[in-house]
């Protein structure tokens, strides 16, 4: 009787070292992550997917755990990154389905389940659900309803630090080529100044094409008359006041002009150029 009240002392069994992946997508994990605030977009829950040997991650938020909307985010992972060999997932509803089923048949994939309440079978994958939900929590205080958008961002950044295992970054061994949004955008510069560069020889091309065409068809004057046009003329006022006399050209190629009378001390104006 008294076995059955107090508690028990638990006796842990040497470990065993299961079986790894020899090869990238050899076996995916797949896990669902529940969590309380819905979104704006009403999502409630993460897929996440994780490869067994490089690590490499991806989440999407969805709204419920039903089999389609699981198969959806598979779809989409496959359709990115190709289909795995296997995937692996524990003994939940929404991957135990006759849909799922049917959709690694298609897909010429397998499908193997953990043990029952043994979550340490996916520890890799435990963890890196811990790593993200310190990302969200984050920024969680600030905005609640918008953790889904989140979720990209604290995935690149999960995915470009190294391994403590590999001790190399986790896009370098899916890609074989470490990703860094500095040589992109330095690449991005480079061909915007290109881009810049050619927009602006067509600029200046176009320019003097237009100046050959237009002045093709102009006819050189050596003599002119100067007028002003009236300012508000009346319907029965004329519309020029001139003559005028150009008496000299001033800054920024203003013609200083001065009314043609006999008067000698008629006031000047000043006419503004049309280029």
């Amino acid at each position: 009787m008294s076995t059955k009240q107090n508690s028990t002392k638990t006796y842990k069994a040497p470990m065993v070292i299961t079986s790894f992946s020899t090869e990238p997508f050899e076996r995916v994990t797949i896990e669902l992550v529940s969590y309380s605030d819905i979104t704006n977009d009403y999502n409630k829950y993460i897929l996440t997917l994780q490869d067994d040997l490089t690590g490499f991650v991806q989440a999407y938020p969805i709204q419920d755990k039903q089999a389609t909307t699981v198969t959806k985010s598979l779809l989409i992972f496959c359709q990115h990154y190709g289909v795995p060999k296997r995937f692996h997932s524990d003994q939940g509803t929404e991957f135990l389905n006759s849909v799922i089923k049917q959709l690694t048949k298609l897909l010429g994939s397998n499908h193997t389940v953990s043990t029952a309440y043994h979550p340490q079978t996916n520890g890799s994958l435990e963890r890196f659900h811990a790593t993200l939900r310190d990302h969200i929590r984050m920024y969680h205080k600030r905005n609640q309803s918008n953790w889904d958008q989140i979720v990209p961002f604290a995935v690149m950044c999960h995915m470009r630090c190294n391994s403590l295992v590999t001790n190399r970054s986790l896009y370098s061994l899916k890609a074989n080529d470490d990703y860094t949004t500095h040589d992109y955008l330095r690449d991005l510069n480079e061909r915007l100044k290109v881009s810049r560069d050619i927009a602006r020889q067509n600029v200046e091309s176009m320019n003097e094409k237009a100046k050959e065409r237009y002045d093709s068809n102009i006819k050189n004057i050596s003599k002119f008359k100067v007028m002003l046009k009236v300012r508000n003329p009346n319907n029965l006022n004329r519309l020029w006041d001139g003559l005028h006399v150009i008496v000299r050209i001033g800054f920024n190629e203003n013609f200083i002009t001065q009314k043609f009378e006999k008067r000698p001390n008629s006031a000047c104006k000043s006419l503004k150029t049309i280029a």
